[in-house]
């Protein structure tokens, strides 16, 4: 499904250089598998393709955030046990190079910085599916932009942290099956599920400097989905589909460059966004 923006050409124009403009150029990695982890509780994380390779862990003692993911407080190490404990990989990344026995996962180094090394006795590698210009599966935080007259097929990717009260709209452009998104527009967020009367809304709730706040209102949310680690949770997700154009065409008009752009992929149906 296709969003149609209102004047995006002329509104983003007039916005200053650190802003997004269109069209921009990206190029997309050569990879297209993925390795998803298919045993509980994860497998190892190693610096290279080795089992006496330092795998990365970190120090209980030395963690100041609990909300924050392990990884930002990971480092390579040959040594583990009592307060430093090992980080594993659980879920699914993509395959930058195989070597027998071993595949190297985009990203899965400590804090996200660098590639590490995990077995694929423990995994299961797959190709990814090639994201098209159209005809794709439908998503509730994926979709395609409407902007005629400007080269190159463009799209929007949303994720709604509720733990952070965090919304990021990230802008990318479709290139060699993936989207490769340089910019970002975060903002506060909020949601409601039961009050109809509510509207959805992005206002500057910042004091002297602009600090947005998006609030989704009921109709803006999705039926209940369940949890894919879950099964017997379900909860609403914000649609992308369901935001008014205005909001998305701020949300483009306002997003900064970042400093390494993460890629959209399809795989089994699902749009994933890597580390």
């Amino acid at each position: 499904m296709k969003t149609t923006l209102i004047a995006v050409a002329a509104a983003i124009a007039a916005i200053g250089c650190h802003a997004a403009t269109l069209p921009f150029k990206v190029t997309a990695p050569s990879w297209n598998k993925i390795a998803e982890c298919t045993t509980q509780g994860g497998v190892n994380i190693r610096k290279a393709p080795s089992t006496t390779a330092p795998k990365m862990v970190y120090n209980e003692n030395k963690i100041e955030d609990y909300e924050c993911p392990v990884i930002y407080y990971g480092y390579w190490s040959a040594k583990s046990g009592g307060a430093v404990q090992s980080i594993t990989f659980d879920g699914v990344a993509p395959v930058v190079s195989e070597q027998p026995g071993w595949v190297e996962l985009l990203n899965q180094g400590p804090k996200y910085e660098s590639n590490g090394w995990v077995s694929s006795k423990y995994c299961k590698v797959s190709e990814i599916t090639p994201i098209q210009a159209s005809g794709n599966p439908h998503s509730l935080n994926f979709m395609l932009l409407n902007t005629p007259g400007i080269e190159g097929s463009y799209a929007m990717y949303l994720v709604c942290d509720d733990m952070n009260s965090e919304a990021t709209f990230y802008l990318g452009r479709l290139d060699n099956g993936k989207v490769v998104c340089p910019y970002a527009f975060t903002c506060n967020y909020s949601y409601s599920t039961y009050d109809d009367s509510e509207s959805t809304s992005l206002k500057n709730v910042g004091d002297g400097e602009p600090y947005y706040h998006f609030h989704a209102s009921s109709k803006c949310m999705s039926q209940y989905q369940p949890d894919p680690n879950n099964p017997d949770y379900s909860y609403p997700e914000t649609d992308i589909h369901k935001i008014p154009a205005d909001i998305i065409d701020f949300a483009i008009k306002h997003a900064e460059p970042l400093p390494q752009p993460p890629y959209v992929y399809l795989y089994n149906g699902r749009y994933h966004l890597t580390d």
